[in-house]
């Protein structure tokens, strides 16, 4: 039986520990990140740590709350992908 890690725990755990601001658009990565990881079935350390990278890619303190920044752009891509991911998976099932 595999165990998996609750993906959406230790993300925002992590950020609490960072003091990087839960968000509602970081929040809403998390959650699609962590369901398609369970559909997946790949909730492990690699997924973590996949998930942080993409959480600190071109984040710049001083642009926190500018959702006109690349960061922001670079999130909600990241959402897009998942969302379009997420949705092949469930037709696929």
């Amino acid at each position: 039986m595999a165990s998996y890690l609750n993906l959406s725990r230790r993300l925002v755990r992590w950020m609490q520990q960072i003091q990087l601001p839960l968000s509602a658009i970081r929040m809403r990565y998390v959650r699609l990140f962590h369901a398609y990881h369970v559909m997946e079935g790949s909730c492990d350390n690699d997924a973590v740590i996949t998930g942080m990278q993409t959480l600190l890619a071109g984040y710049v303190s001083v642009d926190e709350g500018d959702e006109t920044t690349q960061y922001y752009q670079l999130l909600r891509e990241a959402i897009q992908e998942l969302q379009e991911l997420v949705k092949q998976y469930a037709d696929n099932s």
